[in-house]
């Protein structure tokens, strides 16, 4: 087999960099391009080939981006980051026209729902799948038709983030009067809190389910940083249904509470997410399944992770001398000109 190209960018952050991780465990024959806009940025240090690129908004991002995906012979483009597929999206036909590249991502419209809770929500339910009661948060009517129905505590949270950030839980009116602003959303509080899965759903272009993946967590900052990894139906099968909704493909990441009326998802990402690599030490490489299914053309088999659990932790690379000074140093040459 050919060596398969294959990029991952936003390497500076967690999502990039736990795809790279999954993507280290392919019996693949792969060469990985670890790319980022900074610098200094620890994913570039990793085996493989580093690259510095523009920032996505640069005006001539696409076509820097064309070039170097046919000068290097790019196989497939994980993206790490939000930034880059925002800027391609309106672009993909041309990209899919004047590359041989495969991007791992869904279509715009399960993106556009996928990214905003109150939206996700809205849809799920106008689908016969069960989700947060919602308000939005600038539609007075709106929050107090949800205070009558559900009661406190509320979560208030903006429509379009991730990792917990901006998540207040209000315990009474008064509360919630100071969080009323446009761009948040109201939803009833999902118990019991101890009860919380992500799910990790591959969803191929034929419509078969090769694999469903559910980790019971712990969060800190916003990620996954103690997980069990369960066999649970109802969840699975829950799951599948959201991700079926939004009509999302590929690697998807439901994230729910298992509440008294059964699993309610409060969040869904459809791309790869920061639990990658658990899932791929367990048997469940997804990013290699978006390699065999969009790359090579291949059907997947049904995939059954094995069980077991994860304590993450953080890790340091230390840099002195020639090896921080060329960490400092490097530009965007090989993005632009080549080695």
């Amino acid at each position: 087999m050919k060596t398969i190209r294959v990029v991952v960018t936003g390497m500076g952050n967690p999502l990039g960099q736990n795809i790279y991780k999954a993507l280290a465990m392919s019996s693949l024959p792969l060469k990985l391009y670890m790319m980022d806009v900074y610098p200094f940025s620890a994913g570039l240090l990793w085996d493989g080939q580093p690259v510095v690129c523009t920032f996505a908004n640069t005006p001539s991002f696409v076509d820097e981006w064309i070039r170097f995906l046919n000068r290097e012979e790019i196989d497939v483009v994980f993206f790490g980051t939000e930034a880059e597929p925002r800027t391609l999206m309106p672009q993909l036909e041309r990209l899919r026209r004047e590359t041989k590249t495969q991007f791992v991502l869904n279509s715009a419209e399960c993106i556009r729902v996928a990214d905003d809770k109150l939206l996700t929500a809205r849809h799920l339910l106008a689908a016969g799948v069960d989700a947060p009661a919602s308000a939005d948060a600038a539609d007075r009517a709106e929050v107090e038709a949800l205070v009558e129905k559900v009661g406190f505590p509320l979560v208030v949270k903006p429509r379009k983030g991730s990792a917990a950030r901006g998540l207040e839980f209000v315990k009474d009116m008064a509360a919630l009067e100071f969080l009323l602003t446009p761009g948040f959303v109201v939803q009833e509080t999902l118990l019991p809190a101890d009860q919380e899965y992500t799910v990790g759903v591959y969803s191929c272009r034929d419509g078969s389910i090769p694999s469903v993946t559910t980790i019971r967590r712990e969060l800190n900052f916003g990620l996954t940083y103690k997980g069990i990894l369960v066999h649970h139906p109802e969840i699975e099968e829950y799951s599948i249904r959201v991700v079926k909704a939004l009509g999302a493909l590929g690697p998807s990441n439901v994230q729910l509470r298992l509440t008294s009326r059964g699993p309610v998802a409060f969040e869904v990402n459809p791309r790869l997410s920061s639990t990658t690599p658990i899932r791929a030490h367990f048997g469940v490489n997804e990013p290699e399944m978006a390699i065999r299914e969009y790359a090579l053309g291949e059907r997947l088999p049904v995939i059954q992770p094995r069980l077991g659990g994860v304590l993450r932790y953080w890790s340091e690379l230390y840099l002195e001398g020639d090896a921080l000074e060329d960490a400092l140093q490097r530009d965007t040459t090989f993005w632009r000109q080549g080695a």
